[in-house]
């Protein structure tokens, strides 16, 4: 499990009640509310690895520190089919501009959608593609 990965490698591991965020992050989906959420938490820690609960532990001896970008605030994984960018789960180092990235305001979070299920890019990922 996650948390047996974690223990193992001493990572923390925690799983955030999104209620608890509802007067912070008043975004009305879901998937938006989330990015929100780890802004918040972001300045505690220098990067946060955000997954779904459909992902997984493959190989269990890979540290998550050898996907680290020096390059890069946010790391984003490509799906196998269809080639497109994955916002639900990704590796983000704390900077001012992946928080500003990541918390969308309420005012721009609704999105009409897109091929392949690729509909919950924070806008600013959305200009850029």
């Amino acid at each position: 499990t996650l948390a047996c990965y974690a223990k193992v490698q001493r990572y923390e591991y925690r799983v955030v009640n999104e209620s608890l965020y509802y007067e912070l992050c008043t975004q009305t989906q879901t998937e938006f509310r989330r990015h929100c959420i780890i802004s918040l938490l972001l300045p505690n820690y220098d990067f946060i690895l955000f997954i779904d609960a459909n992902i997984g532990v493959v190989n269990p001896r890979r540290r998550i520190e050898e996907f680290i970008d020096d390059d890069a605030d946010v790391v984003f994984y490509d799906r196998f089919h269809p080639s497109e960018l994955m916002p639900g789960s990704y590796l983000v180092k704390n900077t001012k501009w992946a928080r500003d990235f990541l918390n969308v305001p309420p005012s721009r979070n609704r999105h009409p959608g897109s091929p392949g299920g690729n509909r919950r890019l924070p806008p600013s990922l959305e200009q850029m593609s």
